[in-house]
């Protein structure tokens, strides 16, 4: 047998000779760190991390099948990490008993419930007891022998089925509000933030939210969707999607320089980083996830800038401690992408060196404006004078 069916397991083999499309097999698919990797490589020592396929049972066991992944093919997030531990927990197991709990008595209540409104009743006949079987569902009816009936109502209610009302005001609403809390629902959907708050108020709230929930979200974000981004870019890469390498198709490299479409061909400076194995991209998030997560930063950072206003009204040269710009451009880079507001740092000293040009041109305009100023004072006082001494020898009349 050619190809792939010749690794195949014996058992798999035989309902194929024997045209069975019906049976089934457990496939069982692995995947762990390549112990040889290296990125100077290509083929399988070139790719972080190895697959391998074979069945699930007691013989015939052997992989068949292995696969080389440049990425993680397969990611899943921990809800609930807990220091040295490998295998993570989620609340749901945490909280099996309470939902369990819940259930149970949600189906009691239901039932009481029923039995309320449709109780199961006896009544008096002549014939005997029948097979001493005692009907309680709802709605039920039992016949008793009217021999035994000394004087009691020919139908009754056959039992009492209780007050549900502390089951259902209290017992519940307590379990329930403890499953909600511990699977962070009420922070994801903030219900409390209906009710009217003052701007700093719901600012606040929104920093405990976001700090609630920075750990799981982080831990999803960092386990599940970097990862799945990540494999993303590498399918894309392999084929051919995010542009065309000119070390391994020249022909067609040099076909899209004759279109003056350069822009499919990978930079060199591209290929020289993702040769030597470091990231070649960066990814950045822009949606809630993000927003929450960056809560700590923004907080932190405005925290120190309110540090620095107290201890500037003591001493105010400790302005000159901070640089202004790597501070506003940390607030900036934690802002949502569609607000950024901030120049580059290029476009920054390009500003600040026309505004000091521009002051010095204003400071010299004035400079000679006030020279000017002073040098027609000077000739009005001289001529002044000259009046004055003129009128003194008696040479000219005052007019």
């Amino acid at each position: 047998m050619p190809g792939l069916l010749a690794k195949m397991p014996t058992a798999i083999k035989r309902a194929y000779e024997a045209n069975d499309h019906i049976i089934e097999f457990d496939l069982v698919f692995m995947w762990m760190p390549r112990k040889d990797y290296d990125p100077k490589l290509k083929g399988k020592r070139g790719a972080k991390f190895r697959g391998v396929w074979f069945l699930d049972q007691a013989a015939d066991n052997k992989i068949f099948c292995e696969e080389s992944f440049s990425e993680r093919p397969v990611n899943m997030a921990r809800m609930i990490k807990v220091r040295g531990e490998v295998y993570g927990r989620s609340s749901g197991t945490l909280l099996l008993s309470s939902i369990r709990s819940v259930n149970f008595m949600f189906a009691v209540t239901s039932e009481i419930l029923e039995k309320m409104a449709q109780p199961s009743l006896g009544v008096f006949g002549n014939s005997i007891f029948g097979d001493s079987v005692l009907d309680t569902s709802a709605d039920g009816l039992t016949v008793f022998n009217a021999t035994q009936m000394q004087g009691q109502a020919p139908v009754f209610p056959i039992h009492e089925v209780g007050d549900p009302t502390p089951i259902i005001q209290f017992l519940m609403p307590y379990l329930n509000e403890k499953i909600t809390t511990a699977f962070k629902i009420d922070a994801l959907l903030d219900f409390n933030s209906a009710k009217d708050m003052t701007a700093t108020e719901s600012l606040q709230r929104y920093n405990i939210r976001g700090k609630s929930l920075s750990g799981m979200l982080g831990m999803q974000k960092n386990e599940r969707l970097i990862p799945d981004c990540k494999r993303g870019i590498s399918i894309c890469l392999e084929v051919g999607e995010l542009g065309v390498n000119p070390h391994k198709d020249a022909q067609l490299a040099q076909r899209l320089t004759t279109l003056n479409k350069t822009e499919r061909i990978i930079p060199d400076e591209v290929l020289q980083v993702m040769a030597s194995g470091r990231p070649w991209y960066e990814l950045k998030f822009n949606n809630e996830l993000e927003k929450l997560i960056r809560t700590e930063a923004i907080q932190a950072l405005t925290q120190i800038i309110q540090g620095v206003t107290a201890i500037a009204a003591l001493y105010p040269d400790i302005i000159h401690a901070i640089k202004w710009y790597d501070l506003l451009k940390a607030l900036n880079d934690n802002l949502d992408s569609s607000l950024q507001i901030l120049v580059t740092a290029k476009e920054f000293k390009d500003i600040i060196a026309r505004a000091a040009q521009e002051r010095q041109q204003a400071m010299q305009l004035q400079a000679m404006q006030v020279g000017a100023g002073a040098q027609k004072d000077v000739a009005d006082a001289n001529q002044s004078n000259a009046k004055a001494r003129g009128i003194a020898n008696g040479q000219t009349t005052g007019q």
